[in-house]
């Protein structure tokens, strides 16, 4: 929602705006300079001491070229040539009466003379300058050079140059003011970047503006913390995981144990009846294939980060199912030297709706838990009865004084998720020595 109200102004736009503002400010200073560079220059190039030196100047350079070139006082071509080049220098070249070059004759056919004779102060438009006269040698003898110039123009490159720099200057600078902000915030989205790189939990680009960049931000900041509810799953999941393979690792024990009896009992003969020796082996191989189950998932689980619980559920007879396991935690607990007392007697007929396995685990971690806390020397309440829609079952016991054994809990922690993901309820009371598993699971009345 607040990324669909970003983008009411367009960072192409911005930057548009930018430029023009940019160069009309640059144009104002570019128009500025060049005023104020001109008539500095102006003011300068017309000083007479700064006229004489130019002059001087220029005698010497036309000097130079006529040496360079051997050129006569006739050459006027290549005089006049000299002459365009330096367009702002007037020159009249003589020598007595005759005059060989004049810059107003040859180009405006302009007469400045005087009485026929040659005069010393000359310009164009009829505008006076400041006159110098210096001798000029040429290879068919000595010359008089009248120079005079408008020199201001031969400053025209340099101010051309140097209004160009102020400008794009000027351009420059103020471009990157007004862009500076969001420049800034390029930069800022950068080293956010940068932190969420190193994993900072929770750290969020401050949002700015309302244009592309401030999206950018946006998405940015969604995506982190995408990626963060990602790793926390990825990390639920992981310790999820972890605390199912210690429950089931846990849970192999007790039928383990079990298969360990039944093979002790069979090895030493201990039955009574070819009937009972097969019911030794048929129970020694359902513990089997029940301790097979859980290696697998086991190994399922040890292999994959995530699985979801699949349980193969059957509707059973549930009067024959709960004799069977019930019957076994008897046997279980009478093996190994505890009384027991079990009230059961279910006259109604009803089914269940299990997975044997699963349901199996939940009494195997119940007799475990007997087995490892409870007293001996006092007997094992066990309840079972049908009430209404639900199986009630009820396990009292009370600990032992004398052994104490640290409890890690995944047992009744594995029980509970069992119960629980089998639609039932499962409350553990455990107040001083006394300890009680109270479960409730529903059933199908026939």
């Amino acid at each position: 929602m607040l990324i669909s109200k970003l983008r009411k102004e367009s960072l192409y736009s911005q930057v548009l705006l930018y430029i023009i503002v940019s160069a009309g400010i640059a144009l104002v200073i570019y128009g500025t300079a060049v005023f104020y560079l001109s008539n500095y220059l102006q003011d300068h190039s017309s000083r007479p001491k700064i006229v004489e030196q130019d002059s001087k100047k220029y005698a010497r350079r036309l000097q130079r070229f006529i040496e360079v070139h051997e050129l006569e006082r006739t050459d006027i071509e290549k005089i006049a040539r000299w002459n365009q080049i330096n367009w702002y220098v007037s020159l009249k070249i003589y020598r007595k009466d005759i005059v060989y070059f004049d810059s107003f004759l040859y180009y405006a056919n302009w007469k400045n003379r005087k009485n026929g004779k040659v005069t010393k102060g000359f310009g164009w438009d009829e505008t006076s300058r400041p006159t110098f006269e210096y001798p000029i040698q040429f290879q068919d003898g000595e010359a008089n050079l009248l120079i005079s110039g408008d020199y201001f123009y031969q400053y025209e490159m340099m101010i051309s140059f140097a209004s160009f720099a102020i400008f794009l200057t000027t351009f420059l600078i103020c471009f990157i003011f007004l862009c500076r902000r969001r420049f800034g915030y390029i930069d800022e989205i950068h080293k956010g970047l940068e932190r969420m790189n190193r994993e900072e939990p929770g750290y969020r680009i401050n949002l700015k503006g309302n244009d592309e960049l401030t999206c950018l931000a946006a998405y940015i900041n969604v995506m982190n913390a995408s990626i963060q509810n990602q790793r926390k799953l990825e990390q639920e999941m992981i310790e999820k995981n972890q605390e199912v393979i210690a429950a089931i690792s846990h849970d192999i024990r007790t039928p383990l144990t079990s298969v360990i009896c039944y093979l002790d009992f069979l090895k030493d003969c201990r039955y009574e009846s070819q009937e009972m020796m097969r019911r030794y082996v048929e129970n020694a191989r359902t513990r089997a294939y029940q301790i097979k189950g859980m290696t697998e998932e086991l190994f399922e689980r040890s292999v994959r980060k995530e699985r979801q619980e699949a349980f193969n559920w059957e509707v059973l007879d549930g009067n024959e199912l709960i004799s069977q396991v019930i019957s076994e935690m008897y046997f279980t607990l009478q093996e190994n030297g505890f009384h027991s007392d079990f009230n059961y007697n279910l006259k109604e007929a009803f089914e269940i709706n299990v997975d044997v396995i699963a349901f199996r685990r939940v009494f195997d971690n119940i007799t475990s838990n007997i087995l490892k806390y409870a007293d001996p020397t006092l007997p094992v309440f066990l309840h079972v009865e049908i009430k209404g829609e639900n199986l009630f079952i009820v396990e009292k016991n009370i600990k032992s004084a004398e052994l104490y054994v640290e409890s890690t809990g995944i047992g009744l922690y594995s029980s509970k998720k069992i119960v629980s993901q089998h639609r039932g309820e499962m409350e553990v009371k455990n107040e001083g020595y006394y300890f009680e598993v109270s479960i409730k699971f529903p059933v199908i009345e026939k």
